[in-house]
């Protein structure tokens, strides 16, 4: 017997509707919609009723809940080991992105968001420098967590969008 949701649904429209949004673009119901459907049609009160009726569809549900579990599966099996080097490499990419947030903030005058972004990159140094004395050399393995039960717990909302 196969897994509710692990076939493809018959009519295109929903599954490019679930399928846009198991992506985790972000999308509300009403936008994942409107790219399934026609994305030339503005939205309206319509398109928000129609995106609300065919979210809360059975078949939608499972296909919806079936690719989430589906891509979770993937992102953890595609997940490389935590490691001393693998934390310090990321706080390093952090303290980049917010010295590069804060210049461009002093650049475009906002003053205020740059000495904003000053006391973080301070808040985030002491968190840097605890996690190179602190972080064992191989962080608790990750690999051996399974999603399943927590994604089966997960209903799929059915208000209106």
């Amino acid at each position: 017997m196969t897994q509710p949701g692990s076939t493809p649904l018959k009519n295109g429209m929903h599954e490019r509707f679930a399928q846009t949004l198991a992506a985790d673009s972000g999308l509300s119901q009403v936008e994942a919609y409107c790219r399934a459907a026609r994305p030339s049609v503005p939205v309206t009160k319509g398109r928000q009723v129609s995106a609300s009726r065919t979210a809360a569809r059975d078949d939608v549900r499972d296909r919806l809940s079936f690719l989430k579990r589906e891509r979770a599966d993937a992102r953890q099996q595609a997940s490389e080991p935590v490691t001393r080097e693998s934390i310090h490499a990321l706080l390093e990419e952090v303290t980049s992105a917010l010295m590069d947030a804060s210049r461009a903030a002093s650049a475009a005058g906002a003053d205020g968001i740059a000495q904003q972004l000053h006391k973080v990159i301070v808040v985030h140094a002491g968190r840097q420098n605890r996690a190179a004395t602190r972080a064992p050399e191989e962080a608790k393995d990750r690999t051996s967590y399974d999603p399943a039960p927590a994604l089966a717990r997960l209903e799929w909302c059915s208000c209106d969008a």
